[in-house]
């Protein structure tokens, strides 16, 4: 890209330079329920990330299609066996506030 690269030129090529969402978080859910995809898989190629940022969107489907993936990760999770498993369960369960988080959220 020349230095002279106007903004729409910059976030065109930013855009094609990058995967969908739109195709890759419903294509890696598919792909986790078949069980073509393993947990450990998903955390490498950085699909798990991308569930997750998924659920910052605008978009309500993009939400959806992240949860979509991230409810395939969690139902595959318990079987799933290597080494960050812990890692990844602590990260992606819900937890709960302790007292002084509760605290703060009530002010």
């Amino acid at each position: 890209m020349s230095v002279g690269a106007t903004q729409a030129e910059a976030e065109a090529a930013l855009r094609s330079a990058s995967y969908d969402p739109a195709f890759v978080l419903p294509f890696a859910a598919a792909a986790v329920h078949a069980a073509c995809v393993d947990v450990r898989q998903c955390c490498q190629w950085g699909l798990l990330s991308m569930a997750l940022a998924s659920l910052a969107s605008a978009r309500r489907r993009r939400r959806r299609e992240g949860y979509q993936l991230l409810a395939a990760v969690m139902a595959a999770l318990p079987a799933a066996d290597f080494k960050e498993k812990a890692q990844v369960r602590k990260h992606t369960q819900p937890h709960s506030l302790t007292a002084s988080e509760e605290q703060r959220e009530a002010e």
